[in-house]
Parts: C-alpha cells; sequence; structure tokens
C-alpha cells in the first residue's frame, strides 16, 4: 500500500493546502488505495496537525493509525534521500523505516499506547541516504495525537525534529581538538594555565602547574593563591587583559608560603602572560606558559659568588710577586736577597696556578665549590706564608704584625693552600680596617 501518486488532478480538502513541493505531493497522491482511505474522511486531529506541519518551515512528520503510516512536509524531506522521499509517502512505519524500526518502533508504541511523550536530543539514528546507510543525528519528539476514537485515545504521532549532523561533528571534531591540546599540554614541560574572565578563573592547568601551584582549576587566582596579590601577578593579569598586551619574565622571584605560616618556598620562574581573544576580538582571558628557573638562577649566583671569591684571592699573591721583584731589581746580585724572593714568588706562584686551576673547573665554578686538597701540613709555615702574603698590605696601611707563634711544631690535616687563604685575608683585612700605627697580633696556641 502507499507509494501511488497519480498524476491527474483531484480535489482536496482545505487542510491539505499548501506545503510546497511536499504539499503537491500529498495532494496528488492516491489515498484510497492506503489505510487512511479518501482525505475527505480522514479523522479531525489528523486533518488539524496536518493542516499545521505542512504550513510550517520547521521538519515536521507524522505516523498515524495502528500501521504508523508515514506523512511529512516539505522540510522534512530535505533531510531524505532519492531512497526515502517520495517512497515513504503513505507507507507503514516498518516498511519506510526497515534500518532504524528498531530504535523508533519502541518509541512510537510509547506514545500509541497512552504514555508520555518522548524527548531525544542528538541522538544517533542512521537512516539509507544517498546510497549508504549514514550516522544522522537528530534533535526530536514524539507527541501524541489525541483521537477519542482511537484506541487509548491516541490516533498517531507528532515527530517535530532537527537534524543536528553537522553541530555534532563539529563538536566531536572540537573535543578531539581539545583532547589533543590537552594531551600536548600535560606531555609538555614546564608548567601551562589559562585563566578567563575579570577574575581570572583557571580553566585549565596542566600537570607542571598542579605540581607547582595545587588543584586550581574552578577557582580564581586570588582564591587559588591569595599570595598572588601582594606579589603583583593578579595585577599583571589585569593589565595583560585590559591593554591586550604580552608581559614576559625572566628568572622573576615567587615566595610561596608552604605549611605554617613562618615556612616559605622561594622559586624563580620563567613565565610569559598571553591575552587570549574571542571570535570578536576581545580579549577574554590569559595562557600562561613558563617554566621554573630555580636551579639554574641558584646556580648562576653560586657561580657568581665563587667567581667573585676567586677574582679577590687572585688578587692577594699579586702584591708579595711585586714586592720580590722589586727586591730583585735592587738587591739582585745579593744571594740571600735573591734565594728569599725566588722562593716567595714560587709560593705565589704556586697559589696563582691553584686559584686558575679552580677558574677552569668548570663544574665546580657552577656548583660554587671549592675543593679540598688534605695533607700533612704545619701550621707555622701555613701562618707564615698569610704573612708574608699580608706584609706589603700592613706596609701600606702603616700597620706592624706582630707573630706569637708556638715553637713546637702544629701538624694538621688540612688544605694549606685554603688555610693560607682564610688566614691572610683576616690579615689583609685587619690592615685595611685598623688605623695606621697598629699593631696585629697573631698568635697560636694548643
Amino acid at each position: 500500500m502507499g507509494n501511488k501518486v497519480t498524476s491527474r488532478r483531484i480535489s482536496s480538502p482545505a487542510f491539505l493546502s499548501g506545503g510546497g513541493p511536499t504539499g503537491e505531493l500529498i495532494r496528488a497522491f492516491d489515498w484510497a488505495e492506503t489505510a487512511l482511505g479518501p482525505p475527505a474522511d480522514w479523522p479531525v486531529p489528523l486533518r488539524t496537525v496536518l493542516g499545521i506541519v505542512l504550513a510550517t518551515n520547521h521538519p515536521g512528520f507524522i505516523f498515524w493509525g495502528p500501521q504508523a503510516i508515514c506523512l511529512y512536509n516539505e522540510a522534512y524531506s530535505r533531510s531524505l534521500g532519492p531512497e526515502k522521499h517520495p517512497s515513504i509517502l503513505g507507507a507503514a512505519g516498518e516498511q519506510a523505516w526497515p534500518e532504524i524500526w528498531s530504535i523508533i518502533g519502541p518509541q512510537i508504541h510509547q506514545v500509541m499506547s497512552g504514555g508520555e511523550a518522548t524527548w531525544h536530543e542528538n541522538q544517533l539514528v542512521p537512516i539509507m541516504r544517498r546510497g549508504s546507510i549514514e550516522d544522522v543525528y537528530w534533535t526530536y519528539g514524539y507527541s501524541p495525537i489525541r483521537d477519542e476514537s482511537a484506541p487509548n485515545g491516541v490516533g498517531g504521532v507528532l515527530v517535530l525534529c532537527t537534524e543536528t549532523t553537522e553541530q555534532v561533528l563539529a563538536a566531536e571534531r572540537l573535543e578531539q581538538a581539545q583532547a589533543q591540546w590537552r594531551s600536548w599540554f600535560h606531555q609538555a614541560p614546564g608548567f601551562m594555565c589559562i585563566v578567563k574572565g575579570p577574575d581570572h578563573t583557571f580553566e585549565f592547568a596542566n600537570p607542571g602547574y598542579v605540581a607547582l601551584f595545587g588543584d586550581v582549576v574552578g577557582k580564581s587566582v586570588a582564591q587559588a593563591l591569595p599570595w598572588a596579590l601582594d606579589q603583583g601577578f593578579i595585577e599583571l593579569l589585569d593589565e595583560v587583559l585590559e591593554s591586550g598586551e604580552p608581559y614576559t619574565a625572566r628568572a622573576a622571584p615567587v615566595a610561596i608560603p608552604q605549611g605554617d605560616a613562618d615556612g616559605i618556598q622561594h622559586l624563580y620562574l620563567d613565565f610569559v602572560f598571553q591575552p587570549i581573544r574571542d571570535d570578536r576580538g576581545s580579549f577574554i582571558g590569559v595562557f600562561v606558559i613558563g617554566s621554573d628557573v630555580t636551579e639554574r638562577r641558584l646556580a648562576e649566583q653560586r657561580r657568581d659568588e665563587f667567581l667573585a671569591t676567586l677574582s679577590h684571592e687572585l688578587r692577594n699573591p699579586l702584591a708579595p710577586i711585586a714586592n720580590a721583584v722589586q727586591m730583585l731589581k735592587l738587591k739582585g746580585s745579593d744571594p740571600t736577597i735573591s734565594a728569599k724572593a725566588t722562593e716567595l714568588i714560587d709560593r705565589q706562584l704556586q697559589s696563582l696556578v691553584r686559584l686558575i686551576d679552580d677558574l677552569l673547573d668548570v663544574v665546580r665554578v657552577s656548583r660554587g665549590r671549592i675543593e679540598l686538597r688534605k695533607s700533612a701540613i704545619v701550621l707555622n709555615d701555613v701562618i707564615g706564608h698569610a704573612v708574608e702574603t699580608a706584609m706589603p698590605h700592613a706596609e701600606l696601611a702603616h700597620c706592624t704584625v706582630e707573630l706569637r707563634l708556638l715553637e713546637e711544631p702544629v701538624v694538621l690535616m688540612g688544605d694549606g693552600m685554603r688555610l693560607g687563604q682564610v688566614f691572610q685575608n683576616l690579615l689583609i683585612n685587619a690592615c685595611k680596617y685598623s688605623d695606621a700605627g697598629s699593631t696585629i697580633v697573631v698568635a697560636t696556641e694548643r
């Protein structure tokens, strides 16, 4: 039954007027050959609802009677391929939709049995279209068409629907893209987050960010990181959001409270605050990307301190060497003085070589560590060499250095050069900061 469209023009009731090309097909259809019979005999509820469906530009479909005879409007026909339109017009529902009857048949039966109307949002209902079964998504509702003369008081089912395939697929593509960049962000070194709105609410934070600052998603920066306000970071976010200009920081110091009030974690961070635009070009948030450079910064500080110390130490042997050279120039013929001056120069050169070795040791420079070379040393010898280095400074400051050393040798296990540096620095500072004419005493005891 159904599928029979005559070419002759027949007189149609007024409720079948309009409806565009599909309306013309309905009016030309030989309904007498279907279970519905001639349109003039159709029940009032079917006439009323069909008239409304034909008059609307929203896709509409009617299943009528026990066989769920199919009627639909022009807007609905645009969702059908040539396999369906117009062949399903007047056909029984199960005959028209064999590929999806297992899905929609129970829904139609529920409504026809007097049950509640149904609502389905973005539901996958594959249909035969363009030569194959296509995955098609619909948002639709099945509503009862009341008819007192029909079983259960329901004569048919009105279907108002919208095909949402493109929207669903676009949402899926977007979700896949978001999942992809979330995966990239999760795998990325360093820390990343996105904050949105005037309160800078965390919308996303990667594991690197969470490891540094804790679980922050869904909270504002002020709520999640209250210390950020006192340290100026919220003000920076405000400026970036207002101006649309990115902000870049290198080794910015950050103090993060830990546990009790006295616990502070000091970090150095490289980061960029990058403003985010919406589709209209308005700035709606800030993308934050950065890395923890604390270890690098501390290594640089240790290196700088180490180099400063060594540069200071390098100057100390120069004065006694200069004095010894001057002695050689003035009294080079005296063998005793020459031997003493040569010995002094040799000792001071050894100190310089040791210091230069320290400078060339890149690992120790980067770590800020001094290597100790311990051996058995005589304390008086170490002090004597330190006094020897400090004497030019004492003469320049018009100070006297007095030695009160034990006569018996005191043997230590230690690094003679490092101890010598300690003693000579103490002596040089004493000379530098004592009044002219002062006596500086160096004494030893067990």
